[in-house]
C-alpha cells in the first residue's frame, strides 16, 4: 500500500495544470515553429499571458482608482 503525500500531489497538480493552461495555445501545443528560440519566446509569451492579469492582455488598461471605467465599447 502507498501513502499519498498530499503536498507532493497538490505541488504536482499546480504543475500539471499549468501546462494544461500552456497547451491550450495551439501552436504551442503542436510545436509549430521549426526553430528552437522561436519556441522558446512563444513559450515566454505564453508564460506571461498566464501570469500577468487578463484586463492587460490586449485590452486597454484599468482606470485609475477613483476614475470610473468608460462604457463597454466606447474608447478613452
Amino acid at each position: 500500500m502507498y501513502r499519498l503525500d498530499r503536498e507532493a500531489h497538490r505541488r504536482r497538480n499546480v504543475v500539471e495544470r499549468c501546462f494544461n493552461k500552456l497547451k491550450q495555445n495551439k501552436a504551442l501545443a503542436t510545436r509549430y515553429d521549426k526553430r528552437a528560440r522561436h519556441y522558446k519566446a512563444l513559450v515566454t509569451l505564453a508564460c506571461l499571458r498566464l501570469w500577468l492579469p487578463n484586463r492587460h492582455c490586449g485590452h486597454a488598461p484599468a482606470p485609475p482608482p477613483g476614475v470610473p471605467a468608460p462604457p463597454p465599447g466606447q474608447r478613452s
